[in-house]
């Protein structure tokens, strides 16, 4: 089989409902591709949704159960239990933009220098809009992708392909044991990162990271998620997996030592400036906020307090 596109889940049956009708959609081979479903621990209807799409269209869809709560045991769960040679990754609230998207993103494996590849998340606001305090800066804490290229390029750290939608070689994550369990979402905890660290080791072991222009995907944005609160709680969780990802790579611990002192100057500068802002811009003062509290996770982290 060539391809398996994962899509990890937890307590979003109807999300997945649309997820999978939109999947079904993909222009494959019948008998070369697959959707995986992995219900991390959901208490809902889960399995009756994957169920319902099971014989539904020319690609089977599979249903697996991962009991370890946590987004890099269920992505692991996930990979292994796939079979095809290329593993796609899919957020369950994300939809292709093309019934081409799995064709698009197997093309870059067709070079075997190629470890992962990937394309860009675009937003889908909900009904009631974007919120005016919500700032440029932070909408890829809502899963949009800052790439700015208009053909096929090969991608180095920190700009990798995201987790939402990114593809890897079932070989070379079998060959690295997957994912850290240290980073992902895990239950309320906004952790992030572990395909980013996964796409360090393999630029390390001499494999390219591609991105794809034709792949794309858009990301619903949920309304809960459109409050304050939840960026406070993104901006920790973010400073805490950067950190970590810094610590697991002592490679770059010259370059976290310059980066902690800077964030320590921005941190300052900005607890300074924040009084100012709250009232004269709302956008700029959440963004303040958002970078006071990431700079406060990472330090906290890099230093063992946390």
């Amino acid at each position: 089989m060539d391809c398996s596109v994962i899509i990890c889940t937890y307590n979003r049956a109807d999300i997945l409902r649309e997820n999978l009708a939109t999947l079904l959609q993909q222009g494959y081979a019948p008998g070369k591709l697959e959707f995986l479903v992995v219900d991390n621990c959901s208490g809902d209807e889960t399995p009756a949704v994957a169920r319902m799409f099971a014989n539904r269209g020319p690609h089977p869809v599979r249903y697996v159960y991962e009991a370890r709560q946590g987004l890099s045991y269920a992505r692991n769960c996930g990979f292994r239990e796939a079979q095809g040679e290329i593993v796609i990754f899919l957020d369950d609230d994300a939809l292709p933009e093309k019934n081409t998207w799995v064709a698009n993103l197997i093309k870059a494996f067709r070079d075997p220098q190629v470890g992962a590849a990937g394309g860009d998340i675009h937003l889908r606001w909900p009904d009631s809009g974007r919120p005016d305090w919500v700032h440029d800066f932070l909408l890829p804490n809502l899963g949009k992708t800052m790439f700015d290229f208009q053909q096929e390029a090969v991608l180095h750290y920190p700009h990798y392909p995201w987790g939402g939608n990114i593809a890897f070689r079932k070989a070379c994550l079998q060959q690295l044991n997957g994912f850290s369990p240290q980073l992902g979402r895990n239950g309320e905890a906004q952790l992030s990162g572990e395909e980013t660290e996964v796409c360090l080791r393999l630029e390390a072991e001499g494999k390219e990271i591609r991105y794809v222009p034709d792949a794309a995907v858009a990301h619903l944005v949920a309304p809960e998620r459109l409050t304050r609160e939840w960026f406070h709680r993104r901006a920790y969780g973010q400073g805490l997996s950067d950190a970590e990802i810094a610590r697991l790579h002592a490679g770059m611990r010259q370059g976290v030592i310059q980066l902690m002192r800077n964030i320590l100057k921005v941190a300052i500068y900005l607890a300074g400036k924040t009084t100012y802002v709250l009232t004269r811009n709302p956008r700029m003062a959440t963004y303040c906020s958002y970078q006071l509290t990431f700079s406060r996770a990472y330090i906290m982290r890099m230093l063992n307090l946390r």
